[in-house]
């Protein structure tokens, strides 16, 4: 089976660490919400770090993918540095099933925080259900999540120039942006711009 090189993963932990993982943590406390998941077993920055990793190998961006990354992709001392507890074993489907839950739990506490949207996710549903699965959330709040995804994005952007080597920003005159394309998107909506 194939492992992320070690340089790799202190790499992605670099990128993750640029991140300001306190003001996220902030961002859940402000809420009052619990941590989400074992912490133990999925730190936060272990979370990121698999999508960092994951991003970089072109993977998709799947809670299956970052608990194959964390449990069987990285080395046993980089899991250790990460707070990664040993994979469970092979044939232990109970146990693999629970360290998914937990990885699934860290994502949905991470995204939740900078959710604007009241929409449900993740299920099909009949016109009926998506109308009561939808949330009453506060204008206030939508304007705070929105406001915290792009920072968040912005930051991860960043963090992505500040990786690249010195030389090559220096001779980069042009700008960094993400526009916004009307692009067919997977949702009851006809067009989502990014």
């Amino acid at each position: 089976k194939w492992m992320f090189k070690g340089s790799q993963v202190d790499w992605a932990i670099g990128v993750v660490e640029s991140l300001d993982l306190e003001r996220i943590e902030h961002w859940r406390d402000d809420e009052g919400r619990k941590p989400g998941g074992v912490e133990g077993r999925t730190p936060m920055k272990a979370l990121l770090v698999a999508m960092v990793l994951g991003a970089c190998e072109h993977l998709p961006y799947l809670a299956t993918v970052y608990t194959d990354i964390l449990y069987k992709h990285i080395s046993a001392e980089k899991r250790t540095l990460l707070g990664i507890s040993e994979p469970p074993e092979r044939d232990d489907q109970q146990r693999w099933q629970n360290t998914y839950r937990s990885v699934v739990r860290r994502c949905h506490c991470l995204f939740d925080l900078m959710d604007p949207s009241p929409l449900p996710k993740n299920r099909r549903l009949t016109p009926e259900q998506f109308e009561a699965a939808t949330k009453d959330l506060p204008e206030e709040i939508i304007g705070l999540r929105y406001d915290r995804l792009t920072w968040f994005i912005n930051r991860l952007i960043e963090a992505s120039l500040e990786a690249l080597p010195r030389e090559f920003r220096r001779r980069w005159n042009g700008h960094v942006g993400i526009d916004a394309t009307p692009i067919r998107a997977y949702s009851g909506y006809d067009h989502c711009t990014f």
